[in-house]
């Protein structure tokens, strides 16, 4: 990298230690981090996203449907199956 260049990740964690006391990442870190994940399961011929792009863990009945009651159990027994 060439002098005075600062690197991407480097303002990320100035963000985090600012807004978040470094314990999380901020507003652009986080979108930036977000939106990478995103790319990839899109991009990818084999995610869920590619391979049913309706499939929703609501509609297996494995955690509630937006607005209902949803509590760390919920996730919990979700993870576990």
């Amino acid at each position: 990298m060439a002098e005075g260049q600062t690197p991407l990740w480097f303002y990320v964690l100035a963000e985090a230690e600012q807004r978040q006391q470094g314990l999380q990442l901020g507003e652009v870190g986080a979108r930036i981090s977000a939106e990478t994940l995103i790319g990839l399961l899109v991009a990818d011929p084999f995610s869920f996203c590619s391979v049913d792009p309706t499939w929703t863990p609501a509609r297996e009945g494995k955690i509630p449907a937006a607005g209902e009651s949803f509590e760390m159990a919920d996730l919990i027994r979700f993870t576990r199956n």
